[in-house]
């Protein structure tokens, strides 16, 4: 009975260990450079007819069904006030990009392609909206988030997480503001990868909607939980529960950004980021 009992614990131990292992396989293949990806432009409020082929009405998003409403207007692609469109002061980040794969199409397979996944956040949530990425032209790196679902496929996800050649015609499209910060001239080859939320330097990024909010509070989030205050941070938990219900636990504390994310309630936001910084 107790060979049994060692043989039984010994099978589990090592079915962690290679759950583990999987994990971080998946991550590297997630955060690593996939290069030599052929990248297009698109922007909010783009007519089918004037889109890159392959591509469809930009007025909606995968994720926002008035896309054109939630940013505060057409994302004209020339009349632009440096990394704005020149008629109004966008209600979003105007550094976004549209990748192959939507999670809340992919429900049961989700889990299993997204390194960052987490449980208990909703069927209709997704966890790849707002997702951080650096991409590189030449010499320049920008940084924007995932806001969109294509270009040309929309489920692609062996490219998208595993590091696979992209299945259509171009892997990438980004944003008029991303293209100008890249300098490139509508098109071109470019390298992308995963970043975290505390990962993302200051930037022209960071300077609209609630963007620059969420990466603060990730840059603190991260501090906290990287530093030797966390041995004696129950108190600090419990202050943060009042902000982000949705952490219950240290492991789960990587859900602050992605709860506040998902409740876009500009008061919160400040509030849980005024929580943040007492920490300290």
């Amino acid at each position: 009975m107790l060979i049994l009992i060692v043989v039984h614990h010994a099978k589990a131990q090592s079915g962690k260990q290679d759950s583990r292992l999987q994990t971080e396989q998946h991550n590297i293949r997630a955060n690593t450079w996939r290069e030599g990806v052929w990248t297009t432009t698109f922007w909010i409020g783009q007519s089918a007819q004037k889109k890159v082929p392959g591509s469809s009405c930009n007025s909606k998003s995968a994720w926002e069904k008035d896309w054109v409403r939630a940013y505060g207007g057409y994302d004209h692609p020339t009349r632009r006030i440096g990394y704005r469109p020149a008629a109004f002061i966008p209600k979003q980040n105007p550094f976004y990009v549209a990748l192959p794969y939507n999670d809340l199409k992919d429900p049961k397979n989700a889990p299993k392609w997204i390194p960052w996944w987490k449980p208990g956040l909703g069927r209709w949530t997704s966890q790849v909206k707002g997702k951080w990425i650096a991409i590189q032209y030449k010499d320049r790196i920008a940084y924007a988030q995932w806001k969109d679902v294509g270009p040309w496929v929309t489920h692609d996800p062996e490219y998208v997480f595993g590091g696979k050649k992209h299945k259509g015609k171009a892997g990438l499209d980004v944003s008029p503001a991303v293209r100008d910060y890249l300098g490139m001239n509508g098109s071109g080859y470019t390298r992308w990868r995963f970043v975290e939320d505390h990962e993302v330097p200051d930037g022209p990024w960071l300077e609209y909607g609630d963007a620059k909010l969420l990466v603060l509070a990730a840059r603190q989030r991260h501090k906290l939980y990287s530093s030797n205050t966390h041995e004696n941070s129950s108190e600090k938990q419990r202050r943060l529960l009042r902000y982000f219900p949705g952490v219950t636990t240290q492991s789960s504390t990587d859900r602050i950004t992605q709860t506040a994310t998902t409740r876009r309630d500009p008061t919160e936001l400040q509030q849980g980021y005024g929580m943040l910084q007492l920490m300290f």
